[in-house]
């Protein structure tokens, strides 16, 4: 398969619906993977998004819904050659992440307790993090930066 990640392709969009069931973090998973497959997105670079989006989705799945109430959460990942943009939205209890100061890291592992790192890990693997609520929606926004692909880089067919 060719990847998406060249100079005529434009951008990219694909939705994922998923329920506030962690079972649901495979599926999550398996969609991230096939989408940097199919744009060409460098393993490092992949790696972050599905740390980032599995960190912030079970943080979802988690926190935000009432317990044994079944909801939707939908993640939609918007690919451009200099970023990928992924909104994340659910219609749980009003949470902003970006409110909240950084932690401050533990100086060892013994020191370092479960938990509470989830924002700081946001911050560390995104280039930009954005919340708004609008019609009882929490409506989040991680973006990470790409290196548009070089002239050196790219194939003519």
């Amino acid at each position: 398969m060719t990847p998406l990640q060249s100079p005529h392709v434009e951008s990219v969009s694909s939705t994922l619906v998923i329920k506030n069931n962690l079972d649901q973090l495979v599926k999550l998973s398996e969609w991230i993977n096939r989408l940097a497959g199919e744009i060409g997105l460098p393993a490092a670079k992949a790696f972050h998004l599905e740390l980032a989006l599995t960190e912030a989705v079970t943080n979802i799945i988690e926190y935000a819904f009432e317990a044994g109430a079944e909801h939707e959460i939908s993640v939609k990942l918007t690919y451009r050659p200099d970023h990928l943009a992924v909104e994340l939205i659910d219609e749980g209890r009003p949470f902003d992440p970006t409110r909240y100061k950084g932690v401050e890291l533990p100086g060892t592992l013994d020191e370092a307790e479960v938990g509470g790192l989830g924002i700081h890990l946001l911050r560390s693997y995104t280039d930009k993090i954005q919340y708004k609520r609008r019609n009882n929606q929490n409506i989040l926004t991680l973006i990470f930066g790409l290196d548009p692909p070089t002239r050196s880089s790219q194939h003519s067919v």
